[in-house]
């Protein structure tokens, strides 16, 4: 993930009528995304996605704006396919969830898990200059596909986003604390109602099945951040399993023996003394 300034370098041109009737389609028509759609500013300008490396599209989400070169001839279908996956990238919080992990294999990682769902979905067409796509890597998290392709670098290094070779699709903040700051926490937390917002009335108005692992994903990202402490006792009992305390009534009954013998009375029986007189 790249740095850009905050600043939009190029404001707003007049859409194509392929990127408007895509952006209208998902607010007026795929209320899980339709809102972030909404909320996004679509900038179309060659020298601009030249300046950044943009072969296709990328998404800046602290700023709130989707990068599409008009030079990549999308038709209306990729489009959506192109917008819907950088609408993923925001709402599912890949930008804040790297963690230290390669910006750009993470990207990686996280495009592999995006483009099987909508594929699987079948929102729009995949583009047909190409993207990540692997069936062997179904169903996986993107935790667990990032964690093979470290131990595969040449092969992946050469892989491609909708940006370009080498370079990710989703751009950073303004800084690397930024998201700590009270704007970004507010912007987090909009676009995380947005995405469960958005589930809510995807089920509601019927608009079809999504897969499983997005599903999960969603209802994770709005539970509220687990304290530390409480993940670390988690762990604990993940890896330990707790000593199981068992009711014993023999022990209990050992026990209390042992106490009487410790604190009884001190009598001993010994034999009975001889009386005099009686022959032995």
């Amino acid at each position: 993930m790249d740095n850009v300034s905050g600043e939009s370098l190029s404001k707003q041109k007049k859409l194509s009528k392929t990127v408007a009737r895509a952006r209208d389609w998902f607010v007026n028509s795929y209320p899980l995304l339709g809102a972030l759609a909404a909320s996004f500013e679509f900038i179309e300008d060659p020298l601009l996605c030249h300046r950044m490396q943009i072969s296709v599209a990328a998404v800046n989400d602290a700023v709130k704006e989707i990068y599409i070169h008009p030079g990549a001839g999308l038709t209306e279908m990729e489009c959506r396919f192109v917008i819907a996956h950088e609408l993923l990238h925001v709402s599912l919080r890949h930008s804040t969830r790297c963690r230290g992990r390669d910006p750009y294999l993470w990207n990686v990682a996280c495009d592999y898990v995006i483009n099987d769902w909508l594929t699987e979905m079948r929102v729009g067409a995949p583009p047909r200059l190409g993207m990540l796509y692997d069936p062997d890597l179904k169903g996986l998290s993107a935790e667990a596909i990032y964690d093979r392709i470290v131990n595969d670098l040449r092969r992946f290094r050469r892989m491609g986003t909708f940006r370009g070779i080498g370079v990710g699709d989703m751009l950073d903040a303004p800084s690397a604390s930024w998201w700590a700051t009270q704007a970004g926490t507010d912007l987090d937390g909009f676009y995380r109602s947005c995405l469960a917002q958005g589930l809510l009335y995807h089920h509601e108005q019927g608009r079809g099945l999504l897969p499983s692992g997005l599903i999960e994903e969603i209802r994770a990202l709005s539970q509220p951040p687990i304290p530390w402490d409480v993940e670390l006792a988690r762990w604990f009992d993940d890896h330990f399993p707790p000593i199981e305390q068992r009711r014993s009534y023999a022990r209990q009954a050992a026990a209390k023996t042992v106490r009487r013998t410790l604190h009884g009375p001190s009598t001993f029986l010994t034999s009975s003394p001889k009386t005099p007189g009686l022959s032995e």
